[in-house]
């Protein structure tokens, strides 16, 4: 911090160096805190949350300013408060990353349900192409040919081989 330089404040906190805050007050404030063996633990944070406050109008009014306030408080307290809906830079960045986690998860189970519905379309076509013979002879391969029908004249099993089936010998070479 104490080589921070006022480009660096100026991209760091805009909104405290356009108040008259800037790298001389942290470097007089963290001297300080070190002469004393005061923790500067909070420092970095206590501006962080200090720049939100001013950039978003929640800073308190004060009879010297800003800049003499902050610097009273963190010269003597070492920390600033935290505003309710305050996030830090960090818990932003993790936040943003969480985020970015679950939007990409939502997108892989979309592109595999949208694969799975793809991949059924192309077995459903195949079987309703397919010749009767071709199809009588894929039924003859089905280890459970007298598997019990449904109503409708289907089976599970037989459908679960065709399907098989067509995943092995048609849709593999589909690729």
């Amino acid at each position: 911090m104490l080589s921070l330089t006022r480009d660096e404040c100026g991209i760091l906190w805009p909104s405290l160096l356009s108040v008259g805050f800037g790298p001389d007050q942290i470097r007089q404030i963290v001297e300080h805190r070190l002469r004393l063996d005061l923790p500067l633990d909070d420092i970095m944070g206590s501006l962080h949350s200090a720049e939100w406050e001013l950039a978003d109008g929640h800073f308190p009014q004060t009879n010297k300013g800003v800049a003499s306030y902050l610097f009273v408080t963190l010269r003597t307290k070492g920390t600033y408060r935290r505003l309710p809906g305050y996030v830090s830079p960090e818990q932003q960045a993790l936040n943003n990353a969480k985020a970015a986690l679950t939007a990409r998860k939502e997108a892989e189970i979309l592109h595999e349900k949208l694969a799975g519905e793809h991949k059924t379309k192309a077995f459903e076509n195949w079987l309703q192409d397919l010749p009767p013979t071709q199809l009588a002879e894929i039924d003859r391969l089905n280890p459970y040919p007298k598997a019990k029908l449904k109503e409708d004249g289907t089976s599970p099993l037989v459908r679960g081989f065709r399907r098989a089936y067509w995943e092995q010998h048609v849709a593999v070479n589909a690729r």
